[in-house]
């Protein structure tokens, strides 16, 4: 049997370490400049210009509840799920190939359950939850406001 073979990134979003494919990024950058909207739910940095199309930029580590500083990111990932969608992180650590084998699920382990990680990677020694961004996306998107245009008249 072959195994598979799956890129990833090890990134870090405030002080928790995850793992992400590589398949759910539509592109990875550095992050924009990030205008704020007043009243923005939390975790919304703001919006970004990315290659002429507007962007909702999100904080990843507040969306997963992890502790950050209020230092800009780094990085923008942006989404492959809603290209008008991206998150931002404070370093990407690594870039690995990992085998199928090495993704195990984490619903037996409460203690690391996440509603955007359900799998984790243990490569070479160390155990990194690995990210669902449709996940992430699809949470977003349900949390936004309807635009003024999609309400009915």
């Amino acid at each position: 049997m072959q195994q598979q073979v799956e890129g990833v990134d090890v990134l870090q979003a405030g002080e928790g370490r995850f793992a992400l494919p590589l398949t759910a990024c539509a592109s990875i950058q550095a992050c924009p400049k990030v205008v704020a909207l007043p009243a923005a739910p939390p975790g919304l940095l703001g919006i970004a210009g990315v290659r002429g199309r507007l962007l909702a930029v999100y904080r990843l580590a507040a969306l997963l509840g992890a502790n950050h500083q209020a230092a800009p990111p780094r990085w923008l990932l942006v989404a492959r799920a809603d290209e008008q969608v991206g998150f931002a992180v404070e370093n990407i650590d690594a870039y690995l190939q990992v085998f199928s084998t090495e993704i195990f699920p984490i619903s037996l382990r409460a203690e690391l359950q996440n509603p955007f990680c359900s799998e984790l990677l243990i490569h070479q020694g160390s155990a990194r939850p690995l990210l669902q961004l449709d996940a992430l996306v699809a949470a977003v998107n349900r949390s936004a406001p309807a635009s003024p245009s999609a309400k009915e008249p």
